[in-house]
C-alpha cells in the first residue's frame, strides 16, 4: 500500500482539493497590527468582531468569509515572529517586550487610534496622556 499518493486507485482526473492561502490586504494588515499592539491575545468575541470587520473590508478581494480561526492563527503567528531568538531571550530583561509594545503604542497615528475599538482606544489614549503625547 503506497501512502505517498492518497488518490491512487481513484479517478486520475480528480485531484485532492488544495486550499488557497489568505492574502491579507494592506489595510486589513494594518488593522490587525494595530489590534496586536493593544492586545496580543484577543478574546473569541474580539476575534469574531475583527473577522467581521475585515470581511466587510475585503469582500471584493476574498471569496470566502474570513473566520475567527484565521484571525487566531494570524495572532499566533505574529506572537511567534515576535519571540526573540533563544540566545537573546537569556540576556534580555523581562520588561523589554512591554517596553517595545509601549513604544509601538506611542507611535500610533491619530488615524490608527481612531480605528481602534473603544476600549483599546481609551487604553492607548491614556498611555499617550501619561506620556504627555496628547
Amino acid at each position: 500500500q503506497d501512502l505517498g499518493q492518497p488518490w491512487k486507485g481513484m479517478d486520475p482526473s480528480v485531484k485532492p482539493k488544495t486550499r488557497s492561502r489568505w492574502q491579507i490586504p494592506e489595510e486589513a494588515a494594518q488593522i490587525l497590527e494595530t489590534q496586536y499592539l493593544i492586545d496580543q491575545f484577543p478574546s473569541l468575541v474580539r476575534r469574531k468582531a475583527l473577522a467581521k470587520q475585515l470581511d466587510e473590508l475585503t469582500e471584493r478581494t476574498w471569496s470566502a468569509p474570513i473566520t475567527p480561526r484565521q484571525i487566531q492563527v494570524w495572532f499566533q503567528n505574529k506572537r511567534q515572529r515576535q519571540r526573540p531568538e533563544p540566545e537573546k531571550r537569556k540576556t534580555e530583561s523581562r520588561s523589554t517586550p512591554r517596553l517595545h509594545m509601549l513604544q509601538q503604542v506611542l507611535q500610533l497615528t491619530p488615524q490608527q487610534l481612531e480605528a481602534l475599538p473603544a476600549e483599546q482606544r481609551e487604553q492607548a489614549e491614556s498611555i499617550h496622556r501619561l506620556m504627555g503625547r496628547k
